[in-house]
Formats: structure tokens, sequence, C-alpha cells
């Protein structure tokens, strides 16, 4: 059975699995040094605990809904007592705040409230996760008074902690530790008494801590005392940094309490309330403004140890590519998105890209650091740059970036790559992997030299911006004659009707098929073609057919997929929002809960739930860039390319 979650997290730190019951099954961060995820998992990692009577409580009759499309919370009862949750990821802070609220209207309540969970596994995440060898430590913090967990490698590779107002009344934690016997600690008055209980390894003034192995786990309980007359409500606010070692993490605690969680939360309601794209179709509303936050916030990120801006596949690691980057999915589906949102934040993301991934613009995918990951060229991926960099200067005629020297020189090395794809004689460029990163049959994709021709259109402005009349004289021909090779070597005919080929080897020989990561559907779309040329509508009727066997005629979605992954794809759905499908896209979208309403790779044909890709975060920004585009296709930017020379 599908697991539902319920993802949140900020620039800094990822929830990706907080599940139905509450718990927190791992959080994780962005390392530059170590180019992908790092996951600290339990079992859970964490959750809230109420006890009444010394005992665990059963929460009952749990809800969830989203603040603002993105800050989940929860209700629920144990009898008649009401809890209300809320996992609140404050912007730009290294960690989370839990608010637990409880009410009863008819008794007094008195009990303990918490949290218990377990630091078991760290394990590194780009595409596959690894467990990391190293040891758990814990041990009483001298910044603030509380517990504090520690992952070391030789030096430590991480710390946390968590604080509440006052402290907590009682603390309890077992470990395994390389030595042979384990320790157990509970404490109804921690601050007052814990150094004395314990023996002198456990030592407050030297830091002296416990420890356990890769292999062990530490379990803790951190509860909070509380008495409330009937009908008065207590809030509780569990405070947890994270830091590369103790300070850092516990003073991020601090510094949450110290703000406040009511400012904090405020702060976030207003940058997200800000952001929310209002259409009147409440359901695909919250569609697009969830998958739009998704994307920002799990396609993109800081790193904990540098700082530093990246882009991604997904943050969480139930995407099977997570923690790594592609070109085409940062810069076609997730970037349109970021511009949508916020056009600072997609300002920072061509800086990244064009700083850091420049150098190997085009392969297959890579490293957030820009180094090679999984190697192959891929035409589209190439092409990615230029359209994100043309889709940001219509969008916001911000032409202070041409003058980035990173921008400048990558704008020239990508022309050059390109040319290093043409085919000799004829003016249509080759890739050796397809949009799906698969294994072409032909070199010459009709979809890849479509972008090329879109790119050579943007490339005549460049030019022309930087008073090279020459060389943007030399992209208006080749775009021209890109055009005209399309429609002399890439055309089938099939009953005496023509058709776009999928790909070609320019000596005959043609394949048909097609992909929702790069569709000839999109032809119309991307201005190549009218909606109304012969080609076009003969190839768009076909693949919407029973005669192409990726399409998925007369089941509960009827879209498109592929062989990469054979059921219907989010990609294809949001493909149909702008090649004239909107209203069969729009109604799959309020018939599929997708990964608890977030963007996967595809969907069951029958039922609508996942089947590949879960927490997708570059489609999402798709999806959501694609629902917003087609709901207020009225109200968008005429495209005018009126860009005036520098001088």
């Amino acid at each position: 059975m599908h697991k539902t979650y319920y993802p949140t997290g900020n620039e800094y730190v990822s929830l990706p699995m907080i599940n139905a019951s509450c718990e927190i099954e791992s959080i994780n961060y962005l390392s530059m040094r170590d180019r992908g995820l790092i996951e600290i998992c339990g079992e859970p990692f964490l959750k809230p605990v109420i006890l009444i009577g010394g005992k665990e409580q059963t929460l009952e009759n749990i809800k969830w809904e989203r603040e603002h499309f993105w800050i989940p919370t929860f209700t629920a009862n144990i009898g008649s007592l009401n809890i209300k949750g809320a996992y609140i990821t404050p912007l730009e802070r290294k960690g989370f705040i839990l608010r637990i609220t409880v009410l009863d209207e008819y008794s007094p309540f008195e009990g303990q409230i918490g949290i218990k969970g377990n630091f078991s596994k760290v394990l590194h995440s780009i595409n596959e996760s690894k467990l990391i060898e190293g040891k758990k430590h814990v041990y009483r913090s001298l910044w603030n008074q509380n517990l504090m967990f520690d992952f070391r490698t030789g030096l430590t590779l991480f710390s946390f902690g968590f604080i509440t107002d006052d402290g907590f009344d009682h603390i309890q934690y077992t470990e395994e530790p390389l030595y042979s016997h384990s320790r157990s600690k509970s404490d109804s008055n921690f601050d007052s008494d814990f150094d004395s209980d314990f023996d002198s390894d456990f030592d407050s003034d030297t830091n002296t801590d416990a420890y356990s192995d890769s292999g062990s786990a530490i379990h803790f309980e951190l509860y909070k005392s509380i008495a409330v007359e009937k009908g008065i409500s207590k809030t509780i606010d569990i405070y947890c940094g994270l830091g590369l070692e103790e300070v850092g993490a516990a003073t991020q605690a601090i510094e949450f309490q110290r703000e406040t969680t009511d400012v904090l939360k405020s702060e976030l309601c207003q940058w997200l309330k800000t952001r929310t794209q209002v259409i009147e179709d409440a359901h695909l509303m919250t569609l697009l403004n969830l998958n739009q936050f998704f994307n920002y916030f799990y396609a993109s990120g800081k790193t904990l140890d540098t700082e530093e801006i990246i882009l991604c596949t997904s943050r969480s690691p139930r995407y099977y590519v997570s923690a790594a980057y592609w070109d085409r999915d940062s810069l076609i589906w997730s970037f349109p998105a970021f511009l949508m949102m916020d056009q600072k934040v997609a300002r920072n993301a061509l800086e990244y890209v064009y700083s850091k991934q420049i150098r190997n613009a085009g392969i297959h995918s890579r490293y957030i650091d820009g180094t090679v990951l999984e190697p192959g060229f891929e035409l589209d991926e190439l092409c990615a740059f230029i359209l994100a960099l043309g889709q940001y200067l219509n969008h916001t005629e911000d032409f202070s970036i041409l003058e980035e020297p990173p921008v400048k020189k990558g704008i020239h090395m990508i022309y050059e790559k390109l040319m290093h794809e043409r085919h000799p004689e004829i003016e249509l460029y080759k890739t050796f992997l397809m949009p799906t990163d698969d294994m072409h049959t032909y070199r010459y994709l009709t979809y890849n030299n479509v972008l090329v021709w879109k790119v050579f259109g943007i490339y005549e402005k460049l030019f022309n911006y930087y008073g090279q009349i020459d060389r943007a004289q030399e992209a208006t021909t080749r775009m021209k004659a890109v055009k005209e090779a399309i429609f002399k070597h890439l055309i089938v005919t099939k009953s005496d009707q023509k058709y776009f080929a999928w790909s070609g080897d320019l000596s005959g020989h043609h394949d048909f098929y097609d992909e929702p990561p790069g569709s000839l559907t999109l032809l119309a779309y991307y201005g190549f073609v009218d909606v109304e040329d012969n080609v076009f509508k003969n190839t768009f009727n076909y693949l919407y057919s029973e005669a192409f066997p990726h399409y998925f005629k007369g089941t509960e979605f009827e879209e498109l997929g592929c062989s990469h992954a054979d059921h219907p794809w989010i990609l294809a759905i949001s493909n149909s929002m702008l090649n004239g499908r909107k209203e069969q896209a729009y109604q799959m979208l309020r018939k599929t809960k997708m990964d608890n309403y977030i963007a996967c790779e595809s969907i069951d044909e029958h039922t609508g739930m996942p089947t590949t890709g879960e927490h997708f975060g570059t489609c999402a920004g798709f999806l959501a860039y694609t629902i917003y585009k087609s709901w207020r296709t009225t109200n968008d930017k005429t495209i005018s390319w009126n860009w005036n020379n520098r001088e």
C-alpha cells in the first residue's frame, strides 16, 4: 500500500518523510563537500508524544492540512483532549520547530508533552543511499544545557539538538556504545542533578560523552510536564537546531527560542502568501501552489557547509535519482516555476548554473558541484542554458545579468559546444542520449533540433545585445537552415500522411516514437510550427491514438507514457496543458492524487497512484508552471525581444 507523506522544509533542512502518524522518519541537508544529501534517519527519527499518568497515549482521528499550501499541520484527540500540531521550517534557518497545542473543554489536563525518537542511520544519498560509518554521540551541551547529538567521522560531520521554553522536565536516552554496557538516564529534574547522577565518563565540564557505532541507535525521550484547567489551551514549542558541530546546532535552537515561533511562523506565512498564485479553480490552485513550493524547497536549496545555492532533481531520497543535477530538469522544468514565483530566485538559479555547472554543460548528469556524475551528451540539456536565459530576459528585462562574467563566458561556450554537435553538411545537431536519458536509436532527434532552432533565435538577440552583428546574422541564418533541414530530413510518410519522425540518421532511416520529457506534441508550443500545420496535426493525432503503443487509450488516465516508464507521465499531463489538451489535463489532475498531490514521474493508468518517481522536485515545478500558464494564457506577457544594445 502506498504510504502517505507530508513533506516540508526550508532552504537548509528537508523533512521529506513526515508520515500520516505524525512521525518524522528522516531529515536531511545538502553538503557541497559530500556532493549530495546527508540523511539523518530513525525508526522513526522523531514523533510527538503525550503522556498521561506516565503512559504514552495514542493519537486518534489524525487529520492533516497545510497552511499556505506548505506548512503541514495536524489535529487529533485523546478522548476529550484536542491536539493541534505543526511542523514549521523557518526561512533561511538550519532547523525546524514542532509546535503542539492541547485543549480540553471538559476536564483539566495534567501530563507530559514532548518527543521521542531514534538517532540510528546516517546515509549519504546521490541517487543511491549508502550508510556512512561513524560514531553517534550524545552529551549535555554547555551552550543550551540540553542534550546534543553528534555524528563524527574523525571530525564532527553534523550535530543536532532540541530545546524548549523553560527546559524539559524529563530526559531519557539509551544507547549501545562500543564498550560492553549501555547506559540509561531518566531524570525528572534534569538541569539540577544531571551531572551528579552520572559517572566520570559523562562530565558536563569537559563535554565527555557517550557514543555508539554506526550499527546501533541512540533512543531519546524529552518531555515537559504541564497542568492546565479545562477550557484553557497550552502550547509547547520544541526547537531543533542543526549545525556542522555542537555550537552551530545549539545556538540555532537558541535563536529559534529567542525569535519565538510566532514571529518565525509569521515571516514564513507572509513569504508564502506573497508568492501564492491565485486562480479560480480551488483544486488546481492547491496543486499549483503545493507543487510550486515543493519545487522551490526540494529542487533547490542551500548547502549546510558552504551556504551556497544549488539546484537538483529532488532533495527527497524518495525520488530515485535524488540530490543530483540535470540541466534539463533544472532549467526546462524547474526554472519556469522559479521565474513565476520570484525573480530573484530565478536569477540566483541562473548564476549557479552559469558558474558551477557550465563547464560540463550538456553532460547527462552532474554532482551539485558541477563534477560529472553520469557521462553521455544530451542536446536538449545543452540547449537548456540558453532557453532558460532567454525566458528570464523576456520575463524580467533584467539585462544586467548579461554583464556577469560567468554568464557572458557561458553564452559563448554553449555556442561553441553546439557547433561540435553539428552535422558536417546538414544544419542538424546530434545527441547521444534522449530526453529520458535512454540510448538513442538514431542521433538526430526532431524535438532536440527544434530546441536548437529556438536557441538560435535567442542567440540572435544575445549577439545583437553584445554588438556582434555578424554573429547575430549567422544565428538567424542557422535558425532558418535548421527548420528547413528538419522538414527535409526528419519527416516520415505513413499511408500517404506526413509525420515528424522521432529521430533519424540523415541517411533515410527513421523511427517514430515519443517521450514526455521531450515530446513532439510541444513543437507548436515552442513556436516551431502553427497548431494547424498538417505535419504537426498528423503527428499529434497519431500519438494520441490507439496506434501509438504508449498512449493509454480507454483507461482512466488517457495520456502518454514511454518505454522508460510505461505508464502515463505527469510531465505528459503538463505537456497537454501546453499543447491544446488542457481540459483533458485538468480532468486528469482532478482525479489523481499523484504522491499526496505532489508530482511524481508516472501514475497508474487506472488508479492514478504513483508508479515511479515519487517526490519529483523539478517535475513539480513544471506542473505548477503549466497549470498557471494554461489557466492564465490571456495574461501572459507578449514576447517582444526589443533588447537594446548595451551602448
